[in-house]
């Protein structure tokens, strides 16, 4: 299943230092959307977030009228980055990364599946992409900048 990520993915990883690791083998395919780009160059241009290099990272338009519709719609209460991720999310089943509470619930409401830092950060240790140790370095750094994660470690989620 494709994984669509909104602004707070690209921004946690990019504080982190480690936007390679959404190109992990343990990962399905990673895509975003032109207005999750427009709000992480917004918030680079503002020095509220690094600049990290997402060349490699497929950036999707909407395109149909049911997109646009469902976005025209979310966007009355959520931003434009996960608006535009749900909207994609409903029409061509992908699954949602975000940690914006209202589009996680918005997303559960629907039935679209979602996870978020957390569960990407479980799936690389899991995948073996990095160990947990350093899942748990990459979580503090995150928090230090800002990120609300409902736990301070990921000991408990990886047996």
């Amino acid at each position: 299943m494709t994984l669509i990520v909104d602004t707070t993915i690209l921004s946690n990883f990019s504080f982190a230092r480690r936007p390679d690791l959404l190109r992990a083998d343990s990962l399905e395919r990673i895509v975003t959307t032109t207005q999750v780009m427009d709000e992480y160059q917004d918030g680079v241009e503002k020095h509220l977030v690094p600049l990290s290099d997402w060349h490699w990272l497929s950036i999707l338009t909407l395109d149909t009228p049911e997109e646009i519709r469902l976005f025209n719609q979310l966007h009355q209460r959520l931003g434009a980055g996960e608006s535009s991720c749900l909207s994609l999310a409903m029409y061509r089943e992908f699954m949602v990364l975000t940690d914006d509470s209202d589009a996680r619930r918005w997303a559960h409401r629907s039935e679209i599946p979602v996870s978020g830092t957390i569960g990407l950060l479980v799936q690389l240790v899991q995948g073996k992409a990095i160990t947990l140790k350093e899942a748990n370095g990459l979580l503090t750094v995150m928090r230090e900048h800002g990120y609300y994660a409902p736990i301070a470690s990921l000991d408990e989620l990886i047996s």
